[in-house]
């Protein structure tokens, strides 16, 4: 928890949780957006209640946008969101900057930065090998569709704009399979309860 609680301190203190009835949001106000929105995101259905796996998630209309955190320590945050193959979705992550493997800190979009040890360096290696996806590094970013055809993707591989000073990322992918939009980080399978941290991932389905 200490590793991150510099990082998201701001978001805690300027978040109000009102519940509005309706925000709209545009590309203008996304900044802003994400506080506001901090406390009425969808929770990883998983992570906050395991027995509400058994609901079923629903798809996202045309310019709909839905606000999901995806925990690092989590190997499967579920979303809520029902996915159709073929279809084009845009994302944006933030931030980018308060997600750790232990004491390592590591990026959505590259992983584990680069400022390592050689022992570090060695682990990485090894680590990517075993992990969930070994053709990315440890702590990318990853989504898995959870239908009659998996497929699985990470976000990098889609980054179309990264804006440093606010600390995001976005860009459009284009779903692999049809099913349910599950999140992670990528890792060794049981290796996950020492990872901190969580990102705000906005995604909509691309108006027709």
């Amino acid at each position: 928890m200490a590793y991150f609680i510099s990082g998201i301190i701001l978001m805690l203190t300027v978040v109000s949780c009102t519940q509005p009835t309706k925000i709209v949001v545009t590309q203008q106000n996304w900044a802003t957006a994400m506080t506001i929105l901090d406390c009425q995101v969808s929770e990883p259905r998983q992570h906050v209640d395991p027995q509400a796996a058994a609901s079923s998630p629903t798809q996202l209309q045309p310019g709909e946008i839905r606000y999901i955190k995806v925990y690092a320590e989590n190997p499967a945050n579920l979303s809520g969101v029902e996915i159709k193959q073929g279809q084009s979705y845009q994302f944006a992550l933030s931030p980018l900057n308060v997600w750790f493997d232990r004491t390592v800190e590591a990026n959505p979009i590259v992983g584990w930065k680069d400022d390592l040890s050689l022992w570090l360096r060695v682990i990485r290696w090894l680590g990517t090998k075993i992990s969930q996806s070994p053709s990315h590094d440890l702590m990318v970013l990853m989504g898995r569709i959870q239908g009659n055809s998996p497929g699985l993707f990470a976000f990098k591989d889609h980054i179309e704009w990264i804006d440093t000073n606010r600390s995001k990322a976005g860009g459009t992918f284009i779903a692999p399979s049809s099913g349910e939009l599950t999140l992670f980080a990528n890792d060794v399978k049981g290796k996950y309860k020492n990872n901190r941290g969580y990102l705000l991932l906005r995604l909509q389905l691309a108006p027709l």
